[in-house]
């Protein structure tokens, strides 16, 4: 698939970036896995700015691990400067952030 690109995020070999880029419309879709689950998923528009970021209700916050390589993809994929437990869960409770099941 051309349109896919995969990246090692972070430090190991179980963490991943997907970076996918659907023919058709003007969009750049990342993703951020950790083992076989989809944690995150950020959508930018064809010009790099950010439009919104998912996160997996179930995995979002699974264990520390996952929390420090989910931080660091909000910090690189999203306008926000603070990324921690805390901010995002008051992000969730406002709705700025949406938990969905991405997996």
């Amino acid at each position: 698939m051309k349109n896919i690109k995969i990246k090692k995020f972070g430090s190991g070999n179980n963490h991943l970036l997907i970076i996918k880029k659907p023919q058709g419309i003007n969009r750049v879709i990342y993703f951020l896995q950790s083992y076989d689950s989809i944690v995150a998923r950020a959508v930018h528009d064809a010009d790099g700015d950010f439009i919104d970021l998912t996160l997996d209700g179930r995995t979002w916050d699974y264990s520390s691990t996952t929390a420090k390589h989910r931080n660091a993809f909000m910090d690189r994929f999203t306008p926000w400067a603070v990324n921690n437990t805390n901010s995002t869960t008051k992000r969730i409770s406002t709705g700025v952030i949406v938990l969905e099941n991405l997996n």
